[in-house]
């Protein structure tokens, strides 16, 4: 399971998780073999060849192997494009592979030509509030980042975020859905922290852990994490003991993870009584 953490660290978990979803659960191949069967000129061969030719190609990428995955993706495209499967979908799907791999190999332009191309067919297919939309908007977003777009890069992530509250709020407590939403909530709040929007950041990350408090309570280190972003953001707008407060309060969930080390938590603790001396600046 990913860790609902930054943006930056749970990317390509994200993302491949989102490709497995769109492969098999949104359109599987019995969908698409009765779809061809109803579309006229449908040539089912060449539809299986561009599903051998995706598989392949995530497996490759889930194992790191962003050559091989290219070398897939590119020849599914082909297929895709050609237009002799009949369906939109699968362009669109391909589209968002090619766009994630080229944002691997640092290629940011190629990565976003082929994602603004699957961000507007799958608007057209899917519509601009889904979550499909939604999963090509986050890879986009770091594009953006990547390129210094960084005013579309938060037009995007806005976006995300009001796709995630709009599916969440269909099923307020699965799992999934508060999930994603924690990840947009980090990821907007991280790319406004930068942008020196620091108390809206703020706010989004308050957010982000009455989630993780209520809905992932087993992501000890989410919880944790999340913390200590409060508490950053909190020295950053001044206010020192509630930064101590949010600090004291992720130390337990930091021990229980695992995942920071002695000196680390050191670290905190020392942080703490500074932020509690009243003769401080």
């Amino acid at each position: 399971m990913k860790k609902i953490i930054g943006r930056q660290d749970f990317m390509k978990g994200l993302i491949l998780s989102a490709l497995y979803f769109a492969l098999f659960v949104i359109t599987p191949p019995s969908v698409h073999r009765l779809a061809m069967r109803i579309y006229k000129g449908a040539d089912e061969a060449e539809y299986s060849k561009w599903e051998e030719l995706t598989i392949s190609g995530t497996k490759a990428l889930a194992v790191g192997n962003d050559a091989e995955a290219l070398a897939r993706f590119q020849s599914a495209y082909e297929v895709s494009k050609s237009g002799r499967i009949g369906m939109n979908i699968e362009l669109q799907q391909t589209a968002k592979q090619l766009g994630f791999v080229y944002y691997n190999l640092g290629e940011y332009k190629l990565s976003r030509a082929f994602l603004e191309e699957s961000l507007s067919l799958g608007t057209d297919r899917f519509g601009p509030s889904s979550e499909q939309v939604g999963d090509v908007l986050e890879i986009l977003a770091d594009v953006h980042h990547e390129l210094g777009e960084h005013r579309l890069e938060l037009v995007a992530l806005r976006r995300v975020l009001g796709i995630r509250e709009s599916a969440r709020a269909q099923l307020p407590t699965l799992r999934s859905k508060n999930e994603a939403l924690a990840l947009a909530l980090g990821a907007l709040g991280d790319a406004l922290e930068e942008q020196g929007e620091v108390s809206e950041a703020q706010d989004l990350f308050s957010r982000k852990l009455e989630i993780v408090r209520k809905f992932l309570t087993k992501e000890q280190d989410a919880v944790g994490t999340t913390l200590g972003k409060c508490a950053s953001l909190s020295y950053k707008l001044g206010n020192r003991f509630e930064a101590a407060r949010y600090f004291s309060e992720a130390i337990p969930y930091l021990e229980a993870s695992g995942t920071s080390s002695k000196e680390e938590l050191s670290q905190i603790r020392d942080a703490i009584k500074s932020l509690e001396q009243k003769d401080l600046p």
